[in-house]
């Protein structure tokens, strides 16, 4: 049987060293001391119990989007659960509205009180794709030309783009107004689709456990790859001053990364896996409710004298997710350089790695399968080379690498 690497323990190094490890002889190497990549949970003790609360991806918006990630949850019998998620915006901590029918939100601050922003998003949706020069204006633009409001850029459509794209807030209106509307169509259609979401009850580590359980392969945590040499016959990875031959190697990493080890890349390989914008989040959990209200998923825009405004996004864990926590627990997400949180309240706080949605990286994806059509016996996957960026991008990529290495997956 022939050996095969896989580098990186996040969703899509799991997901294609199961879907591989009845065909190779798979290595899965992880340079962290646990799995799961954005999918990492913290450990917290309530009730005399342990609870791992998630820091990274939580829910699955949209379930005919989320195709392999509710279909693998099924499969390895996981507790997948149906929620409705509510979104408010607040501005500096003041609650501007919610998209609920909350009984505890008052009329004036629910769907009535943005009918403008609806009616602009509506405009993104339709008629956008109708305007001259559609691939080049930015929302920036849009809001000069009279096509959308200031208001409902800055206070609509935004921050819950910065939410779910996990970009800079500001950097949004700097991207082409298409990006946005692609993800507006695929994401937040209905409207009523923006908070309907599902998630497995428990938290996401246990997708990556049920992965790894169901495998037969060898598995390497805490170990760092240095260098990979390849000679067209086969794959040399140098680790813990050591080396080992391979057959095949599959990158599941940040694209970035992958050029980093790749001893002698193509000119392919440095052309798109540069093309490919990397960003970052702080993701802190904490107890402190006035970063959420009602219980929905908040986006807050903090805006600083002489400084951009930024975006935090909140969420509770009992509310959100169906935790039994005798204390909610909510974790707060937000771009590095921000201090919201309050250090004496912070009770985990990690920096996430994320892909970015930009003109670059979007580009990249027309010739991304380009990468895995090689004869250096190197496959890419992960949710920088999928086509939305997200988790189930991630799952998709992996597959489609399994397929190209073993055509009766």
């Amino acid at each position: 049987m022939k050996k095969l690497a896989v580098i990186g323990g996040g969703i899509a190094g799991v997901s294609a060293a199961h879907l591989l490890h009845d065909k190779y002889d798979v290595t899965l190497f992880e340079r962290n001391k646990y799995l799961g990549g954005n999918n990492h949970s913290a450990q917290i003790t309530s009730r005399g119990n342990l609870f791992k609360v998630p820091m990274g991806v939580i829910t699955f918006p949209r379930a005919d989007l989320f195709v392999h990630t509710i279909a693998y949850a099924k499969k390895f019998n996981l507790p997948l659960v149906q929620k409705t998620i509510a979104h408010a915006f607040t501005l500096n901590q003041e609650l501007e509205y919610c998209l609920t029918h909350h009984p505890r939100v008052p009329r004036d601050l629910s769907f009535k009180r943005i009918k403008r922003e609806i009616s602009d998003a509506w405009y993104l949706l339709n008629k956008f794709k109708n305007c001259p020069k559609y691939n080049d204006l930015k929302l920036g633009d849009l809001i000069r030309l009279g096509h959308i409001s200031e208001n409902s850029a800055k206070y609509f459509l935004a921050p819950f783009a910065a939410l779910y794209l996990s970009m800079p807030y500001m950097a949004i209106f700097d991207l082409p107004a298409h990006i946005i509307a692609d993800w507006w169509a695929k994401y937040c259609l209905p409207i009523n689709s923006m908070y309907m979401f599902s998630y497995i009850k428990g938290g996401n580590h246990q997708l990556i456990d049920a992965f790894i359980e169901r495998s037969q392969l060898k598995l390497k945590q805490g170990v760092k790859i240095t260098n990979i040499k390849r000679t067209g016959e086969n794959v040399e990875l140098y680790y813990d001053g050591i080396s080992e031959v391979f057959d095949k190697v599959v990158l599941a990493i940040r694209p970035d990364e992958a050029l980093a080890l790749l001893d002698n890349p193509t000119a392919n390989e440095t052309s798109l896996l540069k093309q490919i914008d990397v960003g970052s989040v702080i993701t802190t959990l904490h107890k402190n409710s006035q970063y959420s209200y009602f219980g929905a998923l908040t986006a807050d825009v903090r805006e600083q004298p002489g400084k951009d405004p930024y975006v935090v996004s909140t969420l509770g864990q009992n509310t959100c997710f169906g935790y039994d926590l005798e204390d909610e627990h909510y974790v707060s997400i937000h771009q590095p350089g921000m201090h919201p949180v309050p250090d004496d309240q912070i009770i985990h706080q990690e920096e996430l790695k994320i892909p970015l949605p930009t003109k670059s990286s979007i580009d990249a994806l027309d010739n991304i399968d380009s990468l895995n059509n090689n004869s250096f016996n190197t496959y890419f996957c992960g949710s920088y080379f999928g086509k939305y960026f997200y988790h189930e991008d991630a799952i998709t990529s992996a597959i489609k690498v399994a397929k190209t290495l073993a055509s009766n997956v």
